[in-house]
């Protein structure tokens, strides 16, 4: 039934086999991914400067310290400067199931806190 197929495929996207629930997680998954290039913050920023695209290195330190998710055009730099660029949409595609239910539970946490 397509119907019953949609609602799963919308609970989250799968990257490197995983499907990431949270912003934990799916740093955890960048983190591994950058592992795997064994490539060093400067060659990833070089990688994708070469591509035109800006990676810079101290915003990339910070989101893979667990900081904060990344913007989707520094996402797509990474996926790329790591050689999985086939993978961006799939990066992609996550980050924007977990962003918006990041957004949907902080928005409703501070309903209940002021209301």
């Amino acid at each position: 039934m397509p119907s019953d197929a949609q609602p799963t495929k919308m609970a989250g996207m799968e990257i490197l086999g995983v499907k990431p629930r949270d912003v934990v997680e799916f740093v955890t998954l960048m983190r591994r991914l950058k592992q795997e290039s064994q490539l060093t913050y400067r060659q990833l920023e070089e990688r994708a400067a070469a591509r035109g695209e800006i990676l810079a290195r101290s915003t990339l330190a910070d989101v893979l310290g667990g900081k904060r998710l990344p913007r989707p055009e520094l996402l797509t730099a990474f996926v790329h400067a790591c050689g999985r660029g086939s993978e961006a949409t799939a990066w992609l595609d996550a980050l924007d199931v977990i962003a918006r239910r990041e957004a949907l539970e902080h928005g409703l946490g501070k309903a209940d806190s002021t209301g």
